[in-house]
């Protein structure tokens, strides 16, 4: 199973901590997630992203959105429903060792 682990190129301590604690994770490609900083007026030029009454979202959300949506669009256009579900499931799993009442 491909293992993706998203990670801002100015993240490196992140990036070094993740390496640190996960050791028994194997062969983890590292993904060079996309920076929001800057990004919100060329969103808007494009159309891409709408603002209005009650949406706001922050230079690291958006950045955020972006680098998942890749990571997706990469999942599906390799042919992995299969490959989606079993990536779900090793999420999940994290999330249950690591978060209290997940």
């Amino acid at each position: 199973m491909r293992k993706v682990l998203i990670n801002l190129d100015r993240s490196t301590e992140r990036l070094e901590t993740f390496y640190r604690v996960n050791k028994h994770v194997k062969d983890v490609e590292r993904f060079s997630a996309v920076d929001g900083k800057g990004l919100r007026s060329s969103l808007k030029e494009s159309g891409l992203l709408l603002e209005g009454e009650g949406v706001d979202y922050s230079d690291g959300a958006l950045g955020c959105a972006l680098s998942h949506a890749e990571q997706w669009r990469r999942v599906i256009s390799s042919g992995g429903v299969e490959r989606l579900s079993k990536m779900m499931l090793f999420f999940v799993r994290i999330l249950k060792r690591n978060i209290r009442g997940f």
